[in-house]
């Protein structure tokens, strides 16, 4: 038997006017803020939350996103979207109450590496493990 810890929902949004929608191939009409408490009433442990307005640009995290995310719901919330250099990350550590964030395209196409992100959120006091 699985808890709610395991289970991680991850969630492509992107910004409709003033508001969010689920982005999504089927066409179908769902708002962030439905989706996000469906997945808390149905069991999620936390929710990936990965802009699609942002991914893979590498000009910084949409803020106003996460923020309206972890507004939502009391579950964790794992930014994605949009880090592109160290500073992203703490304007999105220091502005939101996130413990954790996906990242790719930063690694793929940048020189920084996953130890540099780590070394900037330590000197936010922010837990991290650092490896050789």
């Amino acid at each position: 038997m699985f808890g709610s810890q395991c289970i991680t929902i991850a969630v492509d949004a992107k910004r409709q006017g003033e508001d969010y929608k689920i982005y999504n191939k089927l066409g179908i009409d769902v708002s962030l803020s439905d989706f996000i408490k469906q997945c808390a009433d149905r069991g999620a442990g936390e929710v990936i939350v990965n802009s699609v307005d942002n991914d893979g640009m590498m000009n910084g995290f949409d803020l106003e996103l996460i923020k309206k995310a972890e507004q939502l719901t009391s579950l964790p919330i794992i930014a994605c979207g949009g880090g592109g250099n160290p500073t992203h990350y703490s304007q999105l550590f220091q502005e939101t109450s996130i413990e954790a964030v996906a990242s790719a395209s930063i690694f793929h196409f940048t020189q920084y590496t996953p130890n540099d992100i780590k070394r900037t959120l330590e000197s936010l006091g922010k837990p991290v493990r650092i490896t050789a």
